[in-house]
């Protein structure tokens, strides 16, 4: 009890867990209507994945099977299926069936792994060359804000910014479809703002690039209007889990496939992290991030690697039942005996000349496993074993 206090005495407090909520930008032009003849797709409240927060690693399999109908265009946006997902082979298998993706559209500020099997490569704009009105909650502040990103540059090349990208495709297709996008990018987020009350006008945020909402900044405001839970208090029961006939309160469940038998062959946990100097897998590319770091590493435990005769630096493989990889060994202290750990970003086999062949992917030996209420992909419930591959370039253990 004297720990749920304390938690509940850094919530909504300068210094704890602030309540925020994004100012609230005006929706501009009218939603488009749902295609007549093509049933929507809603994976929330599905028996499979009864609370669905993140699936698209089961996207392409469901197209491969036809489920829910069979498609003749696939658009890729802010997505690499064929990098960013466990089991990655599998991906490509079904973006390069044209049987299954007749027609595959990328847009894309660069070539990956996944754009490099489009019929049609749409150039889009980096953050350094487009216009974000950008307001989201931030846990550290009470202070509600809006800020302008607009371009340092003009896109270079044939690159436009994705919103200019969707409204002239919408002005192609037409049959009323134009209707929907008009505005252009600066038009568009000209009239965004019209939803902030007492907000700042278009040319305030250009000459300042931030503007922050005026008033009071009240504390523990649940204190008056709760929680937004059905009972307003925090909730360790979960209602909605019943409903659904799962555990409501949080209980430890092994992980499928962790038995006895898969340990004495796989003895080691492999988990993923991601690094601070990157973004995802977007920043490889850069020089001067790959400058600070290039490639990345098996980082195993001195007791570990003793045992298996594996020095700093040494090459080895890392090899699970969905696959194997070859990587340089990092010895540190900062990892569980039991436990391997490889960091994402690296290994790309395309997406430019910096970053191509630079370390290695990890998804490649990562099952394709996921969670049974919300879909999220399970990236770090993976056995592999480590065997060593060649001397490397450090010293011994």
């Amino acid at each position: 009890m004297a720990v749920l206090n304390a938690l509940v005495g850094n919530i909504d407090m300068v210094g704890g867990l602030c309540f925020t909520t994004s100012l609230p930008l005006a929706p501009v032009e009218p939603v488009p209507p749902v295609p007549v003849g093509v049933p929507r797709v809603d994976l929330s409240g599905t028996d499979e994945y009864p609370f669905a927060a993140n699936i698209q690693h089961r996207i392409l399999p469901s197209i491969a099977e036809g489920k829910p109908y069979p498609v003749d265009t696939v658009i890729l946006y802010h997505a690499s299926p064929a990098y960013a997902t466990p089991e990655p082979g599998k991906q490509v298998e079904v973006l390069k069936d044209t049987s299954r993706v007749p027609f595959l559209v990328a847009i894309d500020p660069f070539m990956g792994e996944s754009t490099a099997y489009a019929d049609l490569v749409l150039p889009e704009a980096t953050y350094l060359e487009r216009h974000d009105l950008i307001s989201f909650p931030l846990n550290l502040s009470f202070v509600p804000y809006i800020f302008l990103r607009r371009p340092v540059i003009p896109p270079l090349y044939e690159a436009r910014e994705v919103k200019d990208i969707l409204r002239e495709l919408a002005q192609r297709i037409g049959g009323g479809v134009e209707e929907y996008f008009r505005d252009t990018v600066v038009e568009y987020h000209k009239k965004e703002l019209a939803g902030i009350p007492g907000g700042p006008t278009w040319e305030e945020l250009v000459e300042n690039g931030l503007w922050v909402a005026p008033g009071p900044r009240k504390t523990r405001r649940y204190e008056e209007k709760g929680f937004a839970t059905p009972s307003g208090k925090i909730e360790i029961y979960s209602q909605r889990l019943a409903e659904r006939g799962l555990p409501p309160y949080p209980t430890y469940q092994p992980v499928p496939g962790h038995t006895a038998d898969e340990r004495r062959d796989y003895p080691f946990y492999l988990i993923t992290y991601k690094l601070p100097i990157h973004n995802q897998s977007r920043t490889a590319n850069i020089p001067p991030l790959m400058q600070i770091q290039g490639e990345n590493y098996l980082e195993i435990h001195p007791d570990t690697a003793g045992r298996l005769g594996i020095a700093d630096r040494d090459l080895v493989v890392v090899d699970s039942r969905v696959g194997k990889i070859e990587i340089r060994a990092r010895i540190t202290r900062r990892i569980r005996p039991d436990v391997v750990a490889i960091s994402h970003h690296f290994g790309h086999t395309h997406y430019g000349r910096t970053a191509k062949g630079r370390g290695v992917n990890p998804n490649h030996v990562i099952q394709c496993l996921d969670d049974r209420i919300g879909g999220m992909v399970a990236f770090n419930d993976t056995l592999v074993k480590i065997q060593r591959v060649s001397e490397g370039r450090g010293t011994k253990v």
